[in-house]
């Protein structure tokens, strides 16, 4: 079957045209003139319709020319000067500890126990360095974890905290106003007094608060963008901080709309049994297989009905059948590592204290430090995934592709090039389990009865179907 590329037969015009259209597109210059329209609110604009500016190969020397490039210029300017500001509705003040989990885990918590609700690595509290004072929005579904087991005596009791990436992503879509603050948490978010708590009794919700004051500069001092990047941004496993490439992966993800955690370890149902000497010594003396050699050809003269009767005789490796039970150990060899779980936000149910089986499971990578990945890097990576069949109602020769896609282990590899994501989907994929010689058997059998195959269904040129020579009377 030829490809697209190959068909003789394809027409080409449309397709270039729309290559060539694109391209042109991504030469010309932004024509910051719309961008200074929505900025003032005027009516006309749509900010999912900003078309590229006109370009000026060469100059004219006309005024019309020079007046159009001083006007751009003057609006780029006040482009760039915008003022962000935050709406007071959906206003969210986070303050940066990035010590206080590190420092004061055991004695902030009543119930370490309780941390593994969500993964293996205790909340990553270690890596939640920005709390949020009230968190207001819908993203708050899906972003930042209160800590169960703290004490309502506690600071911070209550309170959303942040990963790094977390806090990122909120500061640079505008949704959160990250402060760093004059002193300890204790003065800014203190516990329940002892009397109150007493009157509430077992009361577990927070004191009612009245909503932050932003102009009040006296417990901290607001940071900049570039600030929020330099305290959030590391390099790969320093604590309380994220590296770049996976912050951008992050964010990537988020834009799309998908639910995305960093990867805990996952407890699978079965877990693969190590062999002990005296199983490892009785399989080399197991020496029955159903592959048995035999002298000449494998296809021994005859006649055959079937193509399963002929493949059968032909397959002679034994090929590769998935376990439910992972072989080797779950750490993963770096740099291939699960990262992040992603979720798909098709309407499903979804709470992040208690989320279902992620949808993906990612690593990331960087092109510039990484070369391609060798089969055991693989088979290590996919091997740290849960066992995952294909969807039982994916039934069927036409469903046999999305089966293979999906294997009994997938990752996804987001490979980050200088802040360029490509994703590379690496799945454990079970050709065995395809059988094909049903499918050729039975088109055969179609095949033939639809000829009229069988004795007599044929038209023959038999006695009494050729024109007579009677003798004439």
């Amino acid at each position: 079957m030829l490809d697209d590329e190959d068909a003789p037969n394809v027409d080409r015009t449309a397709a270039d045209e729309g290559h060539m259209d694109e391209d042109g597109a991504e030469d010309l210059a932004p024509d910051f003139r719309l961008f200074e329209a929505m900025l003032k609110k005027k009516k006309g604009y749509s900010g999912t319709s900003i078309r590229k500016g006109e370009k000026d190969f060469e100059q004219h020397g006309t005024q019309a020319q020079l007046n159009s490039l001083e006007h751009s210029r003057q609006v780029m300017e006040e482009i760039q000067s915008y003022e962000r500001f935050h709406k007071y509705d959906t206003w969210n003040r986070g303050w940066f500890f990035p010590t206080y989990w590190a420092n004061a885990l055991g004695d902030k918590v009543k119930d370490p126990s309780k941390f593994r609700e969500f993964g293996k690595d205790d909340l990553f509290l270690r890596n939640r360095v920005v709390v949020v004072e009230m968190f207001t929005g819908t993203l708050q579904k899906s972003i930042g974890r209160t800590i169960p087991g703290v004490t309502k005596f506690h600071p911070a009791f209550g309170k959303s905290w942040l990963l790094p990436e977390e806090a990122l992503f909120l500061v640079e879509r505008g949704n959160l106003d990250l402060w760093y603050p004059n002193g300890p948490i204790e003065s800014l978010m203190p516990g329940w007094p002892r009397e109150a708590a007493e009157q509430r009794g077992n009361n577990e919700k927070p004191f009612p608060q009245s909503k932050p004051d932003p102009s009040d500069y006296s417990k901290g001092t607001p940071l900049s963008l570039q600030a929020a990047y330099a305290m959030l941004i590391g390099i790969e496993g320093e604590e309380g901080k994220v590296s770049l490439r996976k912050y951008q992966v992050y964010a990537h993800l988020k834009r799309a709309g998908f639910h995305v955690f960093p990867a805990w370890e996952e407890d699978e149902e079965e877990t693969a049994q190590p062999w002990s000497l005296w199983s490892w010594m009785t399989s080399l003396l197991d020496i029955s297989s159903p592959y048995e050699s035999q002298n000449g050809p494998l296809v021994q003269p005859g006649v055959y009905h079937s193509y399963k009767s002929v493949y059968s005789r032909l397959q002679q490796i034994p090929r590769h059948v998935p376990k439910k039970a992972a072989a080797c150990s779950k750490n993963s060899k770096k740099p291939f590592k699960l990262d992040y779980f992603v979720w798909k936000a098709d309407g499903a149910p979804f709470t992040k204290g208690k989320p279902r089986a992620p949808d993906f499971r990612v690593c990331v990578v960087d092109a510039k430090d990484t070369i391609i990945p060798t089969l055991d890097q693989i088979t290590t990576l996919l091997e740290a995934t849960p066992y995952s069949p294909p969807n039982e109602s994916w039934q069927g020769p036409g469903r046999m592709h999305q089966r293979l896609k999906h294997g009994h282990r997938n990752v996804l590899i987001a490979v980050v090039d200088c802040g360029i994501i490509s994703f590379s989907h690496f799945s454990e994929a079970s050709f065995a389990l395809e059988d094909q010689t049903p499918r050729f058997d039975a088109s055969r059998s179609i095949r033939g009865r639809k000829n009229g195959g069988g004795r007599g269904g044929g038209r023959g040129r038999g006695r009494g179907r050729g024109r007579g020579r009677g003798r004439g009377g």
